[in-house]
């Protein structure tokens, strides 16, 4: 399983051969990456994601959604 964090986007890969499994958080608040761009990157690669009222830097603020994307994604690796 592989964690992509870079400002606000933060992506988890299961790791899974055939390139599904990416989850991610779009922080609803960002004023640099708004949050429809922030849909589209998330859509382009196939990613189902949450929404989480969150600034930029949103595993600064917002930490525990985060480590339950994090953790639902080790999870769902788990049971494939």
């Amino acid at each position: 399983m592989g964690t992509y964090a870079r400002r606000n986007v933060v992506l988890v890969h299961g790791g899974f051969v055939d390139g599904s499994g990416w989850q991610g958080v779009v922080a609803t608040q960002d004023r640099m990456i708004l949050p429809p761009a922030q849909h589209a990157m998330a859509e382009k690669i196939g990613a189902t994601f949450s929404e989480v009222a969150a600034s930029h830097s949103v595993y600064v603020s917002q930490p525990e959604a985060v480590a339950t994307l994090i953790a639902q994604a080790a999870a769902d690796a788990a049971t494939r």
